[in-house]
């Protein structure tokens, strides 16, 4: 499920401009690739995982980068994301959605 969210006073790695040579590692430049044919295929590491991993290294919060699935737009992950307080990340879901999506544990959120 995609959720909109609101932030505030998180640190972000900032690829939502693409790849810069200047700016990020060379591994960066391949962040397009599809993950599923790389780990799938042929048994490789995403250059992505390697990407999540410089930015947890790095003590940030997540990364903006370009998506792929709707031109112009941007998304964000953020690692860890359980672990911040609500003050800092808040899901944005009006009408209640997400309260009638059952649990794995088949109680209702």
């Amino acid at each position: 499920m995609i959720c909109t969210y609101f932030v505030r006073g998180l640190r972000m790695a900032d690829f939502s401009a693409g790849f810069d040579p200047r700016q990020w590692p060379p591994l960066w430049a391949d962040f397009a690739v599809d993950w599923r044919t790389e780990w799938f295929g042929k048994h490789n590491e995403p250059p992505t995982w390697y990407m999540a991993d410089d930015v947890i290294a790095a003590r940030l919060d997540g990364i903006l980068f370009p998506s792929q699935a709707h031109s112009g737009g941007t998304n964000l992950v953020i690692y860890q994301s359980s672990t911040l307080p609500p003050d800092r990340l808040r899901v944005h879901d009006p009408e209640g959605v997400l309260q009638t999506i059952a649990h794995p544990s088949g109680r209702p959120g």
